[in-house]
C-alpha cells in the first residue's frame, strides 16, 4: 500500500463558524485523522494581536486544522475546504508515512516527524505523548513538543473537547525536528510508540545560514521559550501574520523538557510560532526570531498556499539545495 500522504492545513478565525462544516467535510470525504489546535496568540493583516487571556477572552483567535490522509482522499477536498474558509489560509503539502524499519530517503536536511496520539493512550506505563517526546529527545531531536488538540478526527470520528470533561478523545499532536543523522533512530523510536509517523523534510536555519531562496510561499517555524514577545516583534517588523501555539510539554532552548500544569499561571512549556509568507517577509520574520534569541530550532520549508479555485493535485516540492 502506498505510504504517500497529503497534508491539508487550514488557518482560520475561531469565530468564523467554519469549523463544524470543515470537519464534517473531512469526515464525509473519508479523512481518518485530523487535529484542531487553538492558538494562544495570533494576528492577521486585518487586526491586532489577539491573545487567549482572561481579560480579552478572544473568540477570534486562530484555529489551525491539520488533516492527513492518502492523496486520493485529501486531494478532492482541497477545493471545497477553500470555499468553506474564504478568509483563511489553506495549504497542502506532500509527505510520507513511515513505520519502524521502512526505508528512509537519504538527504542532508533535517526532518520533521509528527504523529497524533489519543490523550488516553499509554506506552510502557507512561502517556504516549510523554513517551514520544522522551524518545525523540533521546534520538537527538533539536526540538520536540506536544500540542493538545481541542477537536479533530480519530478514525474518521469527531473528537471534540468539552469544558467539564476528562477530554480523553481529542488527539495530541507530537512534533519533533530531528537532524538527518538521527532520523533513523528517531523514526523507529516514535513508530514504537504510535505506529506510522508522518515524515517531512525541513531545513534548520542557524544564525549564519543563508536565507533560502524560493519563488513561492514558505513556512518559518520557531520552537522557543514561552511567550517572549515574538508576535509583537514580528508585527513591528512588518509581518502580515503570525500564529503562536502553546505546547503542554516539550524541550526548550536549553534542552530540558518542561510541562505546564492545569490552571498554572506561569508558562513553562515551550511555544511554537508559525509564519507563512514569501521569502522577503520570512527573512524579516527570521531576523525578529534571532533578535530575541533562545530558539531551540528554527525551520523553513516550501508550502503551497491554495488560492480560490486551485484544486489540482499537489506536486512534490523539496527545499532547494
Amino acid at each position: 500500500m502506498s505510504r504517500a500522504r497529503l497534508r491539508l492545513g487550514v488557518l482560520m478565525e475561531e469565530g468564523a463558524g467554519a469549523l463544524d462544516p470543515l470537519l464534517g467535510l473531512l469526515a464525509a470525504g473519508g479523512v481518518r485523522s485530523a487535529v484542531v489546535l487553538r492558538a494562544e496568540q495570533g494576528f492577521s493583516p486585518a487586526g491586532p494581536i489577539r491573545t487567549a487571556d482572561l481579560e480579552t477572552a478572544a473568540l477570534d483567535l486562530p484555529l489551525q486544522v491539520v488533516a492527513v490522509d492518502r492523496p486520493e482522499v485529501v486531494g478532492p477536498l482541497v477545493g471545497p475546504a477553500r470555499a468553506l474558509v474564504p478568509r483563511g489560509l489553506v495549504t497542502r503539502e506532500p509527505a510520507v508515512a513511515l513505520g519502524a524499519g521502512d526505508p528512509l530517503p537519504g538527504h542532508d536536511d533535517d526532518v520533521r516527524l509528527s504523529l497524533l496520539v489519543p490523550r488516553r493512550a499509554r506506552h510502557r506505563g507512561a502517556p504516549a505523548a510523554v513517551a514520544a517526546i522522551d524518545a525523540a529527545r533521546a534520538a537527538g531531536a533539536r526540538a520536540a513538543v506536544a500540542l493538545l488538540g481541542v477537536d479533530g478526527l480519530d478514525g474518521g470520528r469527531r473528537t471534540t473537547a468539552r469544558f467539564w470533561s476528562r477530554n480523553a478523545s481529542p488527539p495530541v499532536s507530537v512534533v519533533a525536528v530531528v537532524p538527518a543523522a538521527g532520523a533513523r533512530a528517531a523514526l523507529d523510536a516514535l513508530a514504537a510508540v504510535a505506529g506510522d509517523v508522518l515524515v517531512e523534510r525541513v531545513r534548520a536555519l542557524g544564525p549564519a545560514d543563508p536565507a533560502p531562496e524560493h519563488p513561492g510561499h514558505g513556512r518559518l517555524t520557531a520552537y522557543l521559550a514561552p511567550d517572549r514577545g515574538l508576535l509583537a516583534a514580528l508585527r513591528a517588523g512588518g509581518a502580515a501574520g503570525g500564529t503562536l501555539l502553546r505546547a503542554v510539554r516539550g524541550s526548550g532552548p536549553d534542552g530540558a523538557v518542561r510541562a505546564d500544569r492545569l490552571l498554572a499561571v506561569r508558562r513553562r512549556a515551550p511555544a511554537v510560532c508559525v509564519v507563512i509568507d514569501r521569502a522577503p517577509a520570512l527573512a524579516r520574520a527570521r531576523r525578529a526570531v534571532e533578535s530575541l534569541g533562545g530558539a531551540a530550532a528554527v525551520t523553513w520549508e516550501p508550502v503551497e498556499v491554495v488560492e480560490a479555485g486551485a484544486a489540482a493535485p499537489v506536486a512534490a516540492t523539496r527545499p532547494p539545495g
